[in-house]
């Protein structure tokens, strides 16, 4: 009972005086030794040696006053650096020999308050990250966007707690992203199975929604979808191109038909058909949702399934050297594969994160990060870069009271710009593809400026309206949003799936504006590659990575 008393008084009052004292030690004295005679009495002054000097008895209190607090600092830096070893342990030094005794817990609190306050009076104060950060995940996403979200959503919604997602985001405003800005739009009229097969399934996806996306206890997720077929106007030199995709999207199950210009004329009065040849209207499972709801939900639906969400950004990789196995193409060197991806956090702290697999899905930015993984880079199958650069598409709103009523649909015109009803209210939103624009060859160099170019729309936008829709030449321009799409330079198409080089890395980019209709179904391949190890629904083999090296395009003629 004695040696718990004595612990634990040893424990709270390791180096004071009152510690000394219960614990029995002996305590310095604060005043000099008096000189005294036999009977006792001490003199009234005493005079002691010091230092070869005569000093009289105040001096030789301030002494060893002096010298018992530079022994008591020793003493208390002594005991602060034994604390903040690791073993969890401090050492009581009146024994003979050094005895572990085990912390009292209010010490480490009072040694991490001691640290915050430090921080606070050096004007760098901040909640640690070490028992929050991600260190160890199965997947990582570089990409917090609407594909991003979409992917971590079906991992977590196949594996549960099986699989460890995280979602690296550099900018959660988005601010430079494609899914705030873009117009929404929903539609299945394009000229490749895989992309008709896909827009089928974010159809269906989109109608359900509640069904995937809800959350209990909370509201069911709202993507104010409006349904509207897509109207796409093709010139002499576009019908055939338009009867085949009509005759392809018609096997596949997509509900559309071809309208010739008589047709279009008595069902649109207010469009002007000249210089239309055909034209093929989609009239169901077609129309328009709000992207930023849609991101939400996924999110959302992510974090309550036990997604991460991370706000920082990826500035490289590390590699580790894989024993035995070699690479032959150019020549043959040691084979090093993905092993960590290296994170900056909003403090300015450098992070590491150990996935067993990694998915690019940072849009604009994809080819960036394909740089850092050395893709585009080094020698033999790496030297092929992620073909994907950042393009920026102004979105145009205006507002027309005698303008097209509720039955305008999307329009596509041949030379590339498209507009649809927004609302009500006299309410519509343009804008113009990419590869139709004059400017963008110029803005794609500029990604980084986000200002908006309202003189653009009354050179280029206006004359292209008021020549289509007549009653649009008393439009007044509401609003200007820019957005930034993956514009994939080799054919417009999507990558999706396993990079040939490193097997623990994906790639999910390059819609060009096409990614959020697409996401529920490129998502949901990413979750079969990673949880089944094939494709079993649809199969995206096509869209790989494979066809830059083998330099097998697969052109997409339909994106709006």
């Amino acid at each position: 009972m004695r040696s718990c008393l004595r612990r634990g008084v040893a424990n709270l009052f390791p180096v004071t005086k009152i510690g000394r004292l219960l614990l029995g030690r002996p305590v310095a004295s604060s005043c000099a030794s008096k000189a005294s005679d036999g009977g006792g009495r001490s003199d009234s002054k005493s005079v002691v040696e010091v230092d070869d000097k005569r000093l009289d008895g105040s001096d030789v209190d301030k002494q060893l006053q002096t010298a018992e607090k530079k022994q008591q600092l020793a003493e208390v830096n002594q005991a602060e650096e034994l604390e903040d070893e690791d073993d969890g342990t401090y050492y009581d030094r009146g024994a003979s020999l050094p005895v572990p005794i085990p912390k009292h817990p209010m010490r480490r609190v009072y040694r991490l308050l001691r640290e915050d306050f430090r921080n606070v009076r050096k004007g760098r104060f901040y909640i640690p990250d070490n028992e929050f950060f991600p260190t160890y995940c199965e997947v990582a996403i570089i990409g917090g966007g609407v594909m991003g979200s979409a992917i971590a959503f079906w991992l977590k919604h196949r594996a549960g707690e099986g699989l460890k997602v995280v979602v690296i985001e550099k900018d959660p405003t988005f601010c430079r992203g494609s899914t705030e800005p873009m117009v929404g739009g929903l539609h299945q009229q394009f000229s490749l199975a895989e992309n008709i097969k896909m827009a089928k399934f974010g159809a269906e996806f989109l109608r359900d929604v509640k069904k995937y996306l809800s959350i209990l206890d909370r509201d069911p997720p709202d993507v104010r979808f409006s349904p509207f077929g897509y109207l796409h106007l093709a010139d002499e030199s576009q019908v055939e191109d338009l009867k085949e995709n009509f005759r392809l999207q018609r096997e596949l199950g997509t509900e559309v038909e071809l309208l010739w210009p008589a047709q279009l004329k008595s069902r649109y009065p207010w469009l002007n058909t000249d210089g239309v040849e055909l034209a093929s209207y989609g009239y169901g499972c077609e129309g328009s949702y709000d992207p930023d709801l849609l991101l939400k939900a996924y999110q959302q639906k992510g974090e309550s399934l036990g997604v991460r969400f991370l706000n920082a950004e990826v500035i490289g990789f590390n590699f580790q050297r894989q024993m035995g196995v070699r690479v032959i193409d150019d020549g043959e060197r040691a084979y090093e594969r993905l092993s960590q991806i290296r994170v900056r956090l909003p403090n300015g702290h450098r992070r590491e994160i150990n996935p067993a697999y990694t998915i690019i899905a940072a849009g604009s930015d994809s080819g960036t990060i394909g740089n850092f993984a050395r893709i585009g880079t080094h020698p033999g199958i790496l030297s092929q870069p992620v073909p994907i650069d950042p393009r920026k598409r102004d979105v145009y709103a205006f507002q027309c009271f005698h303008g097209p009523g509720l039955d305008c649909p999307y329009v596509v015109d041949p030379n590339g710009f498209h507009f649809r009803r927004e609302g009500f209210g006299g309410n519509y939103v343009c804008s113009r593809s990419s590869s139709q624009s004059d400017e963008d060859s110029e803005k794609k160099t500029d990604v980084l400026n986000l200002d908006v170019h309202y003189s653009h729309f009354e050179k280029a936008i206006r004359p292209l309206l008021t020549r289509r829709v007549p009653s649009f030449d008393s439009v007044k321009l509401e609003s200007v949003r820019t957005a930034v799409y993956d514009h994939n330079t080799f054919d417009r198409g999507g990558i999706v799936g396993q990079h040939p080089y490193y097997p623990n890395l994906m790639i999910a980019a390059g819609f060009d504006g096409l990614g959020v209709q697409m996401s529920p179904a490129v998502g949901r391949a990413i979750m079969e590659l990673i949880v089944d190890g094939e494709f079993t629904t649809i199969d995206l083999s096509p869209l790989s990575f494979d066809r830059f090296i083998t330099n097998e395009p697969l052109y997409e003629k339909n994106v709006v």
